[in-house]
């Protein structure tokens, strides 16, 4: 039995709430924003040119305060979502256990291929090991590069499917 673990950067309590809490903060910014506007906007029912600010910094702030917590989220969860987690690898079945406790096995000789991902958007870079539960289900495993020992999973995954690596053209 071989095992395979990433690292844990974060503590569990940021890896598990962290998307709650950056939005949070960023509906925090923008509640901030509308009350400076509701405190020292004059406001007038003329179109000029301190509407047009106004407008423009409301605008602002309603892009920083929905765009800056996604980025973030979106970014981490590229980067972090897998920390924590355990792949064991036994003569007849990969097992890939979550952080949070979940768990999901695949049989080797029902593992029917090993792709990487077409299209990497936030590095690094996945690839994706597909096969049968059983005879009407069908499963995958996500494995990330930046886990620790990487090449020698994939070479002993491979050796033992007789499967090689499908990379995008």
């Amino acid at each position: 039995m071989q095992s395979y673990s990433y690292p844990q950067f974060y503590p569990e309590f940021w890896l598990s709430n962290h998307t709650w809490i950056v939005w949070s903060l960023g509906f925090l910014l923008f509640a901030v924003a509308w009350g400076v506007f509701f405190k020292y906007g004059k406001f007038n029912y003329g179109v000029d040119l301190g509407c047009f600010v106004k407008s423009s910094i409301i605008g602002f702030f309603t892009m920083v305060s929905f765009g800056l917590p996604n980025a973030y989220n979106v970014r981490f969860d590229a980067e972090h979502a897998h920390d924590g987690d355990r792949i064991t690898l036994t003569d007849s079945t990969l097992t890939y256990r979550y952080r949070t406790g979940g768990e999901r096995s695949l049989p080797l000789d029902g593992i029917t291929r090993i792709a990487q991902e077409q299209l990497t958007f936030n590095p690094p870079i996945a690839y994706y090991v597909i096969g049968r539960k059983d005879s009407t289900r069908t499963d995958s495993v996500r494995i990330k590069e930046d886990l620790p020992q990487f090449k020698e999973l994939m070479q002993t995954l491979t050796s033992r499917t007789g499967l090689q690596v499908q990379k995008p053209i």
